[in-house]
């Protein structure tokens, strides 16, 4: 059987403690692989050797960001 499987997918969230904690509920294997800012916005990759899950705090409201660009 083929599997097919996502690299990583990255996760906005608005507490991103309280998202860590859920996803080690899921998966009590996984942990902090790095953390960091990035223009003003907390960061963290959650996984394992194998999976990553890449969260990232929303901006406030007041911040517009514009749509990426779908390549066909």
């Amino acid at each position: 059987m083929n599997f097919i499987r996502f690299e990583h997918i990255n996760v906005s969230c608005k507490d991103i403690d309280a998202t860590k904690k859920f996803y080690q509920i899921l998966f009590p294997d996984w942990y902090v692989r790095a953390e960091g800012v990035f223009e003003g916005r907390h960061w963290m990759h959650l996984g394992d050797n194998q999976f990553i899950l890449p969260l990232m705090m929303k901006l406030s409201k007041s911040v517009y960001i514009r749509p990426m660009k779908v390549l066909a």
